[in-house]
């Protein structure tokens, strides 16, 4: 519960440094994180794939996109899109 609380406040907090230029963006990346807290991670995954079709580097999707990578056990692609954003 602690890392899940802790997740939440890193993800508030790089929203709030970043910033969304694109509130279609924006909004897809809401939903997505609704999504993942519900734990429906591939319905977030969904929803960050198409904020990705609008800006396919959008930090902020493709780091979502990896939490919920990373709670699907997929490990080695959300090690793919850690290294993109790095």
């Amino acid at each position: 519960m602690k890392r899940l609380i802790l997740s939440g406040v890193c993800i508030l907090f790089v929203s709030f440094l970043f910033g969304q230029k694109n509130p279609a963006i924006s909004k897809l990346i809401e939903e997505g994180i609704v999504y993942h807290d519900n734990g429906n991670y591939k319905a977030a995954i969904e929803k960050y794939d198409e904020a990705l079709k609008i800006d396919s580097l959008h930090f902020y999707a493709l780091s979502e996109k990896a939490l919920s990578l990373v709670f699907l056990r997929s490990y080695e692609d959300a090690i793919k899109i850690c290294e993109l954003i790095i």
